[in-house]
């Protein structure tokens, strides 16, 4: 009993890493974007279309 109740933990845990390992990736390539983008400025401005 002890050892299924240790093997869910270490799963759940496992999985949280995982879930909170691709909210940060998610979360870096969004603000390398927004900072592409402010680089780049607003559309339209340059006159190309």
């Amino acid at each position: 009993m002890r050892d299924q109740a240790d093997t869910a933990t270490e799963e759940w845990e496992k999985l949280n890493y995982d879930i909170h390992t691709l909210r940060y990736a998610r979360r870096e390539v969004r603000a390398r974007w927004k900072k592409i983008l402010l680089q780049l400025g607003p559309p339209g401005v340059t006159g190309q279309c």
